[in-house]
């Protein structure tokens, strides 16, 4: 799937191609031991609540990037380490999480309110 995001300045970032967790096995496995790294992993939950994160087995840093279900940033971690233990916590609800390569969520200039939206369906 593309997505892009609604800036507080109403503009666009560029679109970013996703691969889709939308089932418990896949949403565990998400980014471990995998490299090279895709452009981003959305995960899709059935609700919005608090969520936790880890870095376990992770082999690159990655920013995660939790939404609410009206799909606006709440919180943005930049950098987590790799193979780390510690949970990842933010204190606000969210229904979808999207991991970036380190970095990205900079480079994208991702700030809290922006929206995530679809572009397209790929193939």
């Amino acid at each position: 799937m593309l997505i892009s995001f609604l800036q507080h300045n109403e503009m666009e970032t560029p679109v970013v191609k996703v691969e889709l967790a939308l089932d418990i096995e896949t949403q565990q496995k998400g980014l471990i031991a995998r490299s090279p790294l895709p452009q981003g992993m959305l995960f899709v939950f059935p609700d919005s609540k608090l969520r936790k994160f880890h870095m376990r087995g992770v082999l690159h840093s990655l920013d995660m990037i939790f939404l609410n279900d009206e799909q606006e940033i709440v919180h943005i971690t930049e950098n987590a380490l790799p193979d780390q233990d510690e949970n990842i916590e933010p204190s606000a609800p969210a229904q979808y999480v999207l991991e970036l390569p380190g970095g990205r969520a900079y480079e994208l200039r991702l700030a809290l309110g922006d929206r995530a939206f679809k572009v397209e369906e790929d193939d």
